[in-house]
């Protein structure tokens, strides 16, 4: 009895010191200078992994379509161009939006931005539905052009062509 209690008090002290050692630097330290700022900063930080699980799923969701091969090529040409056109409106959107923040002579700067921001709002909306359609046709395009020259092992790339364009964080 005494022994199995000496044993069991043991067994609690090797896994309470295992413990110890695998979360005694879950706190950052805050005497690195780099640490502070990323105290404030963690939030807000790319997360690569989840950004991959994402473009997966994306992925996943558009080939089970198979899209590019049910359209002609004068509708991907125009999906393409449309979402090009968008992606262009949205940066010309925002060049206009930091004007309007960026100058001081206008005081009220959400009046003034609040049709920019509208627009804005609603190109990234159809910029996000035709993303996967795009990207899609993209990838079919890209591995045809490797097919075609000879860089690919039975017709298919290896490693495989996956395009996915997100905003920046």
């Amino acid at each position: 009895m005494l022994l199995t209690r000496i044993l069991r008090g043991l067994e609690i002290t090797v896994l309470l010191i295992l413990l110890a050692a695998l979360t005694g630097y879950s706190n950052p330290s805050l005497t690195n200078p780099i640490e502070r700022v990323r105290a404030y900063t963690r939030s807000i930080e790319f997360d690569y992994l989840e950004w991959m699980a994402n473009a997966a799923i994306i992925k996943v969701r558009a080939s089970a379509v198979n899209l590019p091969y049910t359209l002609d090529h004068a509708t991907q040409k125009g999906i393409v161009t449309e979402y090009l056109r968008t992606t262009q409106a949205i940066f010309d959107n925002e060049y206009l939006l930091s004007q309007i923040y960026a100058d001081p002579a206008i005081t009220d700067k959400e009046n003034a931005s609040e049709n920019v921001r509208s627009e804005l709002s609603a190109l990234n909306a159809r910029r996000t539905e035709l993303a996967p359609l795009a990207e899609a046709i993209l990838q079919n395009q890209v591995t045809s052009v490797l097919a075609e020259i000879g860089f690919t092992a039975g017709g298919q790339p290896v490693p495989s062509v996956w395009y996915h364009s997100t905003p920046l964080p």
